[in-house]
């Protein structure tokens, strides 16, 4: 089960391994629905009314299928495909979770925590790997934007970067055995790098917006719980900071944007009078109250951040779309907004917000809500995995806010994710 788990997450978001996710979704669903089946009884127990309330929302899909669908055929089709796959990604993640965090009487067991970081760390690898092929071929050590040769986009390098240095920070939060220490001390060095350099080449800024916000709680609980930590937290520390501060410096400077955020962001929120969002063809770039041309991303994520959620607010049980649900309601409620190419439309740069346009305000509550009380019984717990939970949920909320991730595998992990993470949070029985 946990290497089935760590092989779709080191290879979940790379183009063309849908053969191989498919193979690895049917293993690993075939065990884990024989784990709930035995475990069935005792997750009845109204102490668990998270999970059920969880996997309600799949009802939730036919429902609106059924009674609120208005493009029955496409909704169909992501049933048949997206969200069985999701289906069975969350079967997983949820016996997973509960097969991982041992009864009160256990003893913690390092491998398994080992094994779930190297597979979060797969897309990492993957993309300094083939950065560095590209070096040795082509004998230059600079390749800027190097993101569509892997991946096809930045999101990958965001989402399971940002996932993996939680659980990094989580492994580094928890205490370590003196052989240990060391061990994980390179690694931590050693992968901090890495994210740096595929975050950098790659020329995410939601990359590093994350990563800041990531390392400074990491600094912060230092600094706080451990009085400045001992010298080798303090080594480890300076490293990662300067690593982090250099790659930052340079992303900086190659994109002057950054200095005018607020001002492209607060054009954006003028859709009224500054159109371009609608069609980026027929409208130029407005100007900001600076006096310069807005930045085309920021303005643009600004305007279809407002535009969608009004959108939400005129359909809150939502269009039923797992992509693009945006581009068809925006496009019902301005003629002028991009036309669809075949069955693409535009997504709103928000997961959460494409998702709610696509389920409704009671599609995100049945998510949402199972990963706050995960979040929440994690509290106060000690364990990699339950500070595991309590790195990652602040981090998955954030990430699936600014970074356009409602589509099929990223909406897999999702459910993956809360699913596993209601798993490690229950009552666990004794053993």
């Amino acid at each position: 089960m946990l290497g089935v788990a760590a092989s779709l997450l080191a290879i979940w978001a790379l183009p063309n391994t849908i053969a191989f996710r498919h193979l690895l979704l049917a293993l690993g669903a075939t065990v884990a629905i024989r784990e709930l089946a035995i475990n069935t009884a005792w997750l009845a127990h109204r102490r668990h009314w998270n999970i059920w309330l969880f996997f309600s929302f799949f009802l939730w899909l036919v429902f609106h299928y059924y009674f609120l669908s208005t493009n029955a055929d496409e909704q169909l089709y992501d049933l048949k495909g997206d969200w069985l796959r999701t289906l069975l990604a969350a079967l997983i993640g949820l016996a997973l979770g509960l097969r991982l965090v041992p009864a009160k009487s256990g003893k913690p067991n390092s491998l398994p925590e080992g094994i779930f970081l190297a597979g979060l760390f797969g897309t990492i690898a993957i993309y300094v790997v083939r950065y560095l092929y590209e070096v040795v071929i082509t004998g230059q050590l600079i390749h800027t934007n190097f993101y569509m040769e892997p991946y096809l986009g930045k999101t990958p390098l965001v989402v399971f970067g940002s996932i993996f240095l939680c659980g990094l920070f989580a492994k580094l939060s928890t205490p370590l055995a003196d052989r240990e220490k060391l061990l994980w001390y390179v690694l931590a060095v050693i992968s901090v790098v890495s994210v740096s350099i595929a975050y950098y080449f790659a020329n995410t800024k939601n990359g590093f917006i994350v990563f800041i916000f990531i390392f400074s709680i990491y600094a912060f609980r230092l600094f706080k719980n451990r009085s400045g930590g001992k010298l080798q937290d303090k080594i480890v520390f300076i490293f990662i900071l300067l690593a982090l501060a250099g790659f930052l410096k340079s992303h900086i400077e190659a994109n002057p944007s950054w200095l005018n955020l607020y001002w492209d962001f607060k054009a954006g929120q003028n859709t009224e009078n500054n159109l371009n969002w609608m069609n980026a063809e027929k409208y130029p770039l407005p100007v900001n109250d600076r006096g310069q041309i807005a930045n085309a991303s920021t303005y643009e994520r600004s305007a279809w951040a407002t535009a969608g959620i009004k959108l939400v607010g005129e359909h809150p049980l939502g269009y039923g779309l797992i992509n693009h649900s945006f581009g068809a309601l925006a496009l019902e409620q301005w003629p002028d907004f991009y036309k669809p190419v075949g069955k693409y439309r535009h997504a709103s740069h928000s997961g959460w917000l494409d998702f709610t346009l696509g389920f409704g305000i009671p599609g995100l509550v049945l998510v949402l809500l199972p990963m706050w009380v995960g979040f929440r019984r994690a509290a106060n717990k000690e364990g990699f995995w339950f500070e595991f939970v309590r790195w990652s949920v602040p981090v998955i909320v954030i990430v699936y806010t600014i970074t356009e991730v409602c589509t099929g595998h990223f909406i897999e992990f999702l459910f993956f994710y809360i699913a596993l993470i209601s798993g490690l949070t229950v009552q666990k029985k004794e053993t």
